[in-house]
């Protein structure tokens, strides 16, 4: 399926996969260790199956969607997504921050965040700063790139379905999950201990996607659908590493056990 594109710039691209659908769900980008511009942008087929229009954002940079062509791209992306009944979106690691930015520009009728990442800079927030150094920004205009956080983290809290999934037991990740609870008026937060970064980790990928798929599709909301399938690999992981930790089961010493009435 060919994609049109709703706005290209050196740094920041969104392609509408889909069309004529009566309601859109946005993706973004994640941080890539080995990025090099943009990659190929393809449709959700979950998505444009079930009847909806996919909108994809990207980035040529690991910046957090944080720089000067920002504005343009929102005011693109809010100008093709008014005429849809509702407007959804989901976002992992540094692409819930590209939900988070989104949902400052328009309003989003369910919005599930996967291990959001919110902070590009291990100084911010420039008043309390997180001091997360795990994915570092590629955006060489620093300056910018705070200026443009502080505006995004002091706007206010928004409105609509939202989940948050996070891993308290990774270091940084609560943390990050509060920095987007701050900015919603009811959000659910998921705390799912031994997921990983992302929550989603555990699943096979093919199993996370319709699970995904699957939560942000319907008439609500239904991130407890993805909870549940993470948590129960969780136990199943766990009760695995158990069983290989425990030593073999042998016989007491001196048990004599018969076999065919023999003693042995």
């Amino acid at each position: 399926m060919f994609g049109t594109t709703i706005f290209s710039s050196d740094n920041l691209r969104a392609t509408l996969f889909g069309g004529g659908g009566r309601d859109v769900i946005f993706t973004f980008d994640h941080w890539r260790c080995d990025r090099a511009g943009f990659v190929q942008a393809a449709p959700a087929r979950g998505f444009v199956d079930a009847g909806f229009d996919h909108i994809r954002i990207q980035s040529a940079h690991n910046d957090w969607f944080l720089n000067p062509d920002l504005p343009a791209l929102l005011d693109a992306v809010e100008g093709a997504s008014g005429p849809y009944r509702t407007r959804r979106g989901v976002g992992y690691s540094m692409g819930g921050y590209g939900l988070l930015i989104l949902s400052r520009a328009i309003s989003l009728d369910q919005a599930l965040f996967l291990s959001p990442h919110t902070t590009p800079l291990p100084d911010l927030p420039s008043r309390h700063p997180l001091g997360d150094l795990r994915y570092l920004s590629g955006q060489a205009d620093a300056d910018f790139l705070r200026h443009a956080h502080g505006i995004i983290r002091d706007s206010g809290r928004r409105r609509g379905e939202v989940a948050v999934l996070y891993d308290p037991l990774v270091p940084g990740d609560q943390a990050q999950a509060r920095e987007v609870k701050r900015l919603f008026v009811a959000p659910r937060m998921m705390a799912l201990g031994g997921a990983g970064h992302p929550v989603t980790g555990r699943l096979s990928k093919e199993m996370a996607v319709r699970l995904v798929h699957g939560a942000i599709t319907g008439p609500h909301l239904c991130e407890n659908t993805v909870s549940r399938a993470i948590v129960r690999a969780i136990r199943l992981g766990a009760r695995k590493k158990l069983w290989s930790a425990s030593p073999p089961l042998r016989a007491p010493t001196g048990l004599q056990i018969s076999v065919n009435g023999q003693a042995t």
